[in-house]
């Protein structure tokens, strides 16, 4: 997910991916998504 996003929206992309974690992060405005599947997270965001 992150090399797609990177080379699609360009930036440097993190993507976290897992259950039962809490995380803080530095993005870019307007440029994070969190979601959920069924038991997992996503969070895909650009970092400055």
């Amino acid at each position: 997910m992150k090399k797609r996003m990177e080379k699609v929206f360009e930036g440097h992309w993190g993507c976290i991916i897992g259950s039962g974690f809490a995380c803080f992060v530095s993005h870019v405005e307007h440029h994070y998504l969190n979601i959920r599947a069924g038991t997992k997270e996503i969070v895909l965001y650009r970092s400055a």
